[in-house]
């Protein structure tokens, strides 16, 4: 054995060593070098490892070990009868539980990690010692305890128990459901606590994560008793009845890849008809909330290209070119209500796309970017006329090319020689 080893073997934990042997079971490579260079492992020690690993017995010296850590072994592990060096040891094994396996001086903490490893010391444990903390983690492993507490009392002062009901939801019925810390996720599962849940006590934060969740719940949510925005100083975001709305919104939405929820959206429109102040600061919120990881988002264009019947409730002036985009695309006769001035490229990107007779009101053919033209090209090759030939230069990729001569674009003769010999190869 080299010096390396044996200071490495020196360094090595008991705690280290049994999870090596237990997980790896190379008992010649780990375990045999600890004993000779490592620390001694003390009896005491030995019966913790036995009782957990017994089959780490073949590696005990079991002369070592007295009876009194041989009740503790065998009261856990009776299969390993055979290795004790005194028979009169392994008799009467039940006498010995008042002696040595009642707890002694165990904190509440102690009794619920000892129950939690070793449930048969149950009839040991001082049930009224645990708290309901400590019976939430308990609980957690070992649902059959439940008969050993008042459920009705412990819930009401567990906190945030989403992890325990997750796992036991027919004790919904011992929780106020309002006061879990996403009862969304809990609803969604079990929507026959809908209407046992209290509504009005739950928070605009927590309304924030149900609309995360389960947005179809904001059918219970009185929006009108939160502002319109606040802001949170701890992390600079809006947390108001505005964000509530735009997170069920965003998450019943098509445009961010969620299922359509025509209910949610509704619910939305109603609140806004009955709070048209709502929809001024839409935009502005969405702007604020999403500027930093979305900034071409614009909620607001969007929603009313979903709901034109709201458009009258909105200024003009608060609709970019991108919301004009998404409206006029949907909402052709919208186009004369647009300032066609502030359209950019990518708002008239998404219009011709639906509409390619609207070309005749584009005036930034100039600055549409060669991957607009190509997106715009593939669905109306008509237009390749009015594609500046700078742009030609910017498709690199065969891909590129592949899907404007499949679109039926007049390309064939402008592909350069290495893009045609790397088509070539493909065929």
């Amino acid at each position: 054995m080299t010096k390396i080893t044996e200071t490495k073997y020196n360094q090595l934990s008991l705690k280290d060593l049994i999870f090596v042997c237990f997980e790896s079971q190379t008992y010649d490579e780990a375990f045999r070098p600890f004993m000779k260079y490592g620390t001694p492992i003390s009896a005491d020690q030995w019966s913790n490892i036995l009782v957990a690993y017994p089959h780490l017995v073949d590696e005990c010296k079991c002369r070592s070990l007295k009876e009194v850590h041989w009740r503790k072994i065998l009261y856990e592990q009776p299969q390993l009868a055979g290795h004790c060096p005194e028979e009169k040891w392994t008799h009467n094994i039940s006498s010995w539980e008042n002696d040595y396996m009642k707890p002694k001086k165990q904190t509440a903490n102690d009794m619920v990690l000892d129950l939690i490893f070793h449930p048969v010391h149950a009839k040991f444990c001082h049930w009224s010692k645990l708290s309901a903390r400590n019976w939430h983690l308990l609980l957690l492993f070992h649902p059959e305890f439940v008969s050993h507490c008042d459920m009705a009392m412990i819930a009401k002062k567990m906190l945030y128990p989403d992890d325990l009901l997750c796992l036991q939801p027919q004790w919904g019925k011992y929780f106020d459901i309002s006061k879990l810390f996403d009862p969304g996720k809990f609803l969604k599962k079990n929507p026959e606590y809908e209407s046992v849940c209290k509504w009005e006590n739950i928070s605009r934060q927590t309304w924030l994560y149900i609309m995360g969740s389960n947005p179809a719940l904001l059918k219970y949510c009185d929006i009108k008793k939160f502002p319109i925005v606040t802001e949170d100083k701890h992390d600079g975001e809006f947390h108001g009845a505005l964000a509530i709305l735009n997170f069920a919104w965003l998450q019943t939405s098509p445009q961010f890849g969620f299922h359509e929820n025509k209910t949610v959206h509704k619910r939305i429109c109603q609140i806004i008809r009955e709070n048209p102040e709502y929809l001024e600061k839409w935009n502005a919120y969405a702007t604020a909330f999403y500027g930093r990881y979305f900034p071409t988002l614009h909620e607001l264009g969007y929603f009313l290209s979903e709901y034109p019947e709201l458009y009258p409730l909105c200024k003009k002036e608060w609709l970019t070119s991108q919301d004009w985009g998404f409206l006029i695309a949907k909402h052709p006769d919208m186009i004369h209500e647009a300032n066609l001035e502030i359209l950019t490229s990518d708002a008239w990107l998404c219009i011709l796309t639906s509409i390619p007779t609207f070309a005749c009101y584009c005036n930034v053919w100039e600055d549409f970017s060669a991957k607009e033209w190509l997106r715009l090209l593939c669905v109306h090759p008509e237009f390749f006329p009015k594609c500046p030939a700078k742009n030609y230069k910017k498709w690199k990729f065969a891909s590129e090319w592949e899907k404007l001569l499949k679109a039926g674009c007049p390309v064939k003769g402008l592909i350069p020689e290495k893009i045609k010999k790397e088509m070539k190869g493909k065929r």
